[in-house]
């Protein structure tokens, strides 16, 4: 059976590789919430310059209706 001693040493270095689990998961998540934030913002200009262009292109078809 194991001493207390080696006992120990095991619970702490298992508790050592789950805290740097845990860092690990953490850093994903935040990562991936900070790329997810800056995709939104992109993607808001992106679908912005969409509608003005299609709203242009609308206006010079109604326009080429009436001549």
């Amino acid at each position: 059976m194991l001493s207390s001693h080696w006992r120990r040493r095991l619970l702490r270095a298992l508790f050592a590789l789950y805290l740097i689990g845990l860092g690990f998961a953490l850093g994903v998540i935040v990562e991936r919430w900070r790329f997810d934030s800056a995709r939104k913002e992109v993607l808001d200009r992106y679908n912005e310059v969409v509608r003005q262009v299609r709203s242009h292109q609308m206006k010079i078809e109604l326009e080429g209706e009436h001549k």
